[in-house]
């Protein structure tokens, strides 16, 4: 809709308004939000504080190149930067997707009319009744699934890019972090190692995260350790031009992004 009106109420109570989504996180242990226009905005990471800020860097995007050489790089979001990462595809269309909320699942399906090919993605967090421990692990899962409906094989590639969490409202900025890429010996999973922040940060930001990706046979995997969630215009020609990452990056003086693709 063109105006999603106001939050309902006035702060200190947490309501962003309709921007909302199935939150992804343990338990107890923070969560984040994704939105059901594709961004990642809703910041519970702080206990008892919230920050519902876009972060347009967060997300996944495809790519999709035909035989004849054509090719179309899309953000699978309907969210609409202002002035952040504009070399990016902001294409898709509002209405180009559904969204599907059932907690601690969420999904969102896509038609070849629009993309070229049909696509779904699940978010799953690890809430299992009566099994407290594991629910309150600190993680989320994407899962997608991609149908070829068409009679010419296509080449496909999903990306998926993190850039340096922010936090609650009174902490300014993301704090910066060291990124390294790591994975196993077969490179049947990869990823990105986003390190600690430095001495001072607030307890909320402490600690590492990850981003990674596991590859069914016949997928390829690759990474970029760094990028300016910014302004970035390299990573973004990199992966549409091939649905790839190279891994070649500069970093940024800031904080920094990081991004894994699958390819087959």
């Amino acid at each position: 809709c063109p105006a999603v009106g106001r939050p309902r109420v006035h702060l200190p109570m947490i309501d962003d308004g309709e921007w909302a989504g199935v939150p992804i996180g343990g338990l107890g242990t923070g969560s984040i939000g994704r939105t059901f226009r594709g961004d990642v905005a809703r910041w519970h990471l702080a206990v008892g504080t919230h920050r519902f800020e876009p972060v347009a860097a967060d997300g996944f995007a495809l790519f999709v190149g035909r035989p004849d050489g054509s090719s179309q790089a899309s953000v699978l979001s309907a969210y609409r930067p202002d002035g952040e990462l504009p070399a990016w595809g902001w294409d898709l269309p509002v209405g180009g997707g559904t969204y599907h909320a059932l907690f601690p699942r969420a999904w969102q399906t896509f038609e070849p009319e629009v993309l070229g090919v049909r696509l779904a993605g699940e978010q799953l967090s690890p809430v299992i009744a009566g099994d407290l421990e594991r629910s309150a692990l600190p993680v989320g899962v994407f899962e997608w699934w991609v149908e070829n409906p068409g009679p010419e094989p296509v080449t496909v590639g999903l990306s998926f890019t993190w850039a340096d969490p922010p936090g609650g409202p009174a902490d300014g900025a993301a704090p910066k972090r060291p990124h390294e890429v790591a994975g196993t010996v077969d490179r049947r999973v990869l990823g990105v190692r986003f390190g600690d922040a430095a001495d001072g940060t607030p307890t909320a930001l402490r600690g590492t995260l990850a981003i990674a990706a596991l590859a069914d046979a016949g997928w390829e995997l690759t990474t970029r350790a760094s990028f300016d969630p910014v302004a970035d215009t390299e990573l973004w020609a990199d992966f549409a031009a091939d649905g790839r990452l190279d891994g070649s990056c500069g970093s940024p003086d800031g904080p920094a992004g990081a991004a894994v693709a699958a390819t087959t």
